[in-house]
């Protein structure tokens, strides 16, 4: 049986890949550029919305926001918030509006 070969995604959010090619050129980051070099490198577009969650699953799926439902960094739970719910217990969340 042959040998299981190992994968790594290395995803530098909101890195500008015009710079990241210079500074590579340049030799500022060694041991990325020899990454590339025994990797590869390549740009990719943001999922809309253009968001670090979204994009992730993405990743890991290959299915859009649409599909696997990861469009925002929280969710909204309907119903009354949890400082207002327990005022009446004196419980105290700390929260500044």
């Amino acid at each position: 049986m042959a040998e299981a070969k190992r994968g790594l995604i290395l995803g530098l959010d909101a890195m500008v890949p015009n710079i990241t090619e210079r500074f590579l050129g340049e030799g500022v980051l060694p041991n990325l550029l020899r990454m590339v070099e025994r990797g590869c490198f390549t740009r990719v577009r943001p999922v809309i919305p253009a968001q670090t969650p979204s994009n992730w699953d993405t990743i890991a799926t290959g299915a859009t926001p649409g599909t696997h439902g990861v469009v925002q960094w929280g969710s909204h739970i309907p119903g009354e918030p949890v400082w207002e719910y327990h005022r009446q217990e004196a419980f105290n969340a700390g929260l500044c509006r």
